[in-house]
């Protein structure tokens, strides 16, 4: 019989953080474009979620489309858009916390 304590489900997790962030997220970070990197630190600043047009509206100062790098970023399955409601959010679990580190 095997018993799995707190601190094995502790290092567990802190293990699949790590290879997360090594194998998933900094290479999705590095094929992001700087608009894209741009519009995830505003999404990551509001808690993962915000309105798009929200998003779009902050994001008119740059030099690039904001609905256009909204449609990228949702083709590149880092967030999603809930028509009904209008709300964009980051879907990859973790990856907000990675964006507010980097």
């Amino acid at each position: 019989r095997v018993v799995i304590r707190k601190s094995h489900a502790d290092e567990a997790i802190a293990q699949v953080s790590n290879q997360l962030r090594v194998l998933y997220y900094r290479p999705t970070w590095t094929r992001c474009s700087e608009s894209e990197r741009a519009m995830l630190r505003d999404l990551a600043r509001h808690g993962g979620s915000a309105g798009e047009q929200d998003l779009v509206r902050s994001a008119k100062s740059g030099d690039s489309d904001p609905a256009a790098t909204v449609y990228n970023l949702v083709g590149k399955g880092i967030i999603y858009e809930t028509a009904r409601t209008g709300t964009v959010s980051i879907v990859l679990p973790g990856f907000r916390e990675f964006i507010t580190s980097v």
